[in-house]
């Protein structure tokens, strides 16, 4: 099976400018809670507001979570 190249996720606007938060073969939380391994600290955000995940082609899939 052929590995997937690296895919990094930048951030553009706000406390994030220029924030890398990599992307490997599994998902990526996204919103206020700790446990996110994105963090928006943004009362306009939930907890859990997004996933980031991978698909095996390489491609990413953004689901909203509220």
């Amino acid at each position: 099976m052929e590995s997937l190249p690296d895919c990094t996720l930048i951030g553009a606007s706000a406390d994030l400018v220029g924030v890398a938060c990599p992307v490997g073969s599994g998902e990526v939380m996204v919103g206020r809670s700790l446990e996110a391994v994105l963090r928006l600290h943004s009362d306009g955000v939930s907890r859990f507001h997004a996933r980031i995940q991978r698909t095996t082609q390489g491609s990413l899939v953004l689901s909203d979570l509220g």
